[in-house]
């Protein structure tokens, strides 16, 4: 005589004998689904310093290139800013500004044209990673020539580094930019003059480069008010004024010379899982992508359900350069609905911190498992439901037959009570036992 086994926090159902021994027992789990650079070491900088020149190289490429390459002969300061400035042919445009360490640069103001054709721009760089850096600069196209100038620049506000720009173009004589107006005290006033013969520098500006004619310049401002970047050119010319924001408004950043870090994924997005049970885990790797290491101070769940995942991690207390390690994320629901959490990773890189965004959707399913048959030549099993008792359907919820003894029934409604029984299928195929003693569930 066959039982029905319930688990624990389920109502019994009562025993029926069975002519077969196909199937010995049945039972139901009721749960939830979800769908689902050289220096070596870390500084905090108050910023009280003004913003600081700390060196600049230039480059120039004739005879049709669509690229040139910058490289400063040390390497970067974690924190500083970078600024690219370039002029190349009148029938090209710029394409991109890149750099080898992973740098986001963004244009300063627009282009400009001088009134021989030679167009300018100016690019840069915030809050920079530090370390060994290339950058290059490649154009939609091949130009006649392209020049450009690479500066450093230490001190400057790392979240909002440019305090106003300016640009202007004209003839022969005073090169200016036209005034901005800066915001606070010891802002750093650049500017990239062009000539279509040559610039020289302002009063009161420091030469930084003279390549090819062209000019790159800047100069301390003391306090805040209207400036402008000036020069004089022989002949046509336009300048770019950049005023770079002095740290000294009170902003602390992390400075981690040489220490970069990077995550294999930005979000994890788990599939179908009942309440209680968990998902199949899902992996992050974070590697040291800089030249020093990575202190990793805490690996933490945040976010509107983080009691919902977990996280497994051979990351320890830090990474050596180069290094990698992983974090394993995994994902047992508790309640039905949608679920999102977030992985956030704080260490001394220059954002401070990383998150991976985790999400799920929980919905409810009922899950039946059965003992096996203890009879020979059992290909599997068809499960069987209805909404009524005695009533299942005479067809299966399965097409084929189950070679298992469990079978989740997804297609189920909140607030419904369903039947199921079991038969066991020969090998023939057509075969079928008796059925199983029936049991019930309930959809919260």
């Amino acid at each position: 005589m066959p039982f029905l086994n319930q688990p624990q926090g389920c109502e019994k159902s009562s025993s029926l004998e069975r002519p077969a021994r196909s199937i010995l027992s049945l039972f139901v789990i009721i749960t939830a689904v979800i769908v689902a650079e050289s220096v070596a070491s870390t500084r905090a900088m108050a910023a009280s310093g003004a913003a600081s020149f700390v060196r600049q190289v230039a480059s120039a490429s004739h005879g049709s290139p669509n690229s040139v390459t910058l490289a400063f002969p040390a390497n970067t300061l974690a924190g500083d800013v970078l600024l690219v400035a370039f002029t190349y042919d009148k029938s090209v445009v710029p394409s991109t500004v890149t750099d080898s360490q992973g740098n986001a640069f963004a244009q300063v103001g627009t282009q400009l044209t001088t009134p021989g054709g030679a167009r300018s721009s100016v690019y840069y760089a915030k809050n920079i990673k530090g370390g060994a850096d290339t950058v290059i600069v490649t154009l939609s196209a091949a130009s006649s020539y392209l020049e450009a100038y690479l500066s450093e620049y230490s001190g400057v506000n790392p979240t909002s580094p440019i305090d106003a720009e300016a640009g202007a173009s004209g003839s022969a004589g005073t090169a200016s930019s036209g005034n901005a107006t800066t915001t606070v005290a010891g802002d750093i006033i650049y500017g990239f003059c062009v000539g279509d013969l040559a610039c020289t520098a302002g009063s009161g500006f420091n030469a930084r480069s003279t390549l090819d004619g062209n000019l790159s310049e800047d100069k301390q401002a003391s306090s805040a008010g209207s400036y402008a970047a000036t020069g004089s050119a022989s002949s046509g010319w336009t300048m770019r004024m950049v005023a770079l924001k002095s740290n000294s408004a009170g902003v602390v950043t992390q400075e981690s010379a040489g220490v970069a870090v990077s995550l294999s994924t930005s979000s994890l997005t788990f599939g179908s899982e009942p309440v209680g049970l968990s998902a199949l885990s899902q992996t992050v790797t974070v590697t040291d992508t800089g030249s020093s290491k990575l202190s990793i101070s805490s690996i933490a769940l945040t976010g509107t359900d983080p009691s919902d995942f977990s996280e497994v991690t051979t990351c320890g207390t830090s990474l050596s350069a180069g290094g990698s390690c992983t974090i394993v994320v995994i994902f047992t629901p508790l309640t039905s609905g949608s679920l999102s959490a977030s992985l956030t990773i704080t260490d001394n890189a220059p954002s401070g911190s990383q998150t991976v965004s985790l999400s799920g959707t929980g919905a409810h399913d009922v899950v039946l498992t059965w003992t096996g048959s203890g009879s020979a030549g059992v290909l599997g099993y068809y499960v069987y439901r209805g909404t009524a008792s005695g009533e299942e359907s005479t067809t299966p919820l399965n097409s084929t037959p189950v070679d298992a003894v469990t079978y989740t029934d997804s297609n189920v409604t909140a607030g419904q009570k369903y039947y199921y029984v079991v038969t066991a299928v020969g090998s023939n195929g057509t075969t079928r036992s008796a059925k199983s003693t029936e049991v019930s569930a309930t959809v919260p």
